[in-house]
């Protein structure tokens, strides 16, 4: 369970792609503000403070959202729209699992599948971490284009994902793109 306080900071390393040539480095953090009662149903979880900035530039982009308890965010397709969990993670993780779900978005309804793919040491510029590697693929879409997979590699030494790459074709058909994120440093209470 995180508590209030607790703080992730990530290195993000966006690679360039066939419409920006350019690689850009972010620094992300991640701040539980404040822990949610069971009451509140869908939105039970957390609330996170998220900030990044660019490297090059300094420009800082700030942000207000809710996580689960299972440390998932949530979607809709519009404000309107009830909010469905992403579970990107579910619990417990056991390597061979695996399970779909769905996530809304603006032309309707993704489908995605997981599969825990077991226990990995990994080091990242934060330390080295005995972690789960989650591999999620996007294999559903209302835009064919769209072609999505992410791994995830949780900790439950640091309570959270310490690195993470996310690959593939996002909407409005922006080209081939990757992203890592690397734990840099993290503080629990």
């Amino acid at each position: 369970m995180l508590q209030e306080g607790d703080v992730w900071v990530f290195n993000l390393h966006q690679g360039g792609n066939l419409a920006s040539a350019g690689n850009y480095e972010f620094i992300e953090s991640y701040n539980v503000r404040r822990v949610l009662p069971p009451q509140w149903n869908v939105s039970t979880g957390y609330e996170l403070s998220w900030s990044r900035s660019e490297a090059r530039t300094g420009e800082t982009r700030k942000n207000n959202y809710r996580i689960s308890r299972d440390l998932n965010t949530y979607a809709r397709q519009n404000p309107a729209s009830p909010q469905y969990e992403a579970r990107w993670l579910q619990w417990p993780l056991e390597s061979g699992r695996s399970w779909r779900f769905e996530r809304p978005i603006a032309a309707g309804m993704q489908v995605w599948e997981a599969k825990v793919q077991g226990w990995e040491d990994i080091e990242v510029p934060a330390g080295k971490f005995r972690t789960m590697r989650v591999d999620v693929h996007l294999i559903s879409n209302p835009n064919p284009l769209l072609t999505w997979q992410v791994s995830i590699w949780y900790s439950p030494e640091a309570k959270w994902f310490v690195k993470k790459t996310e690959f593939g074709v996002m909407e409005a058909s922006v080209p081939i793109r990757r992203d890592t994120y690397e734990l840099t440093s993290y503080q629990l209470h």
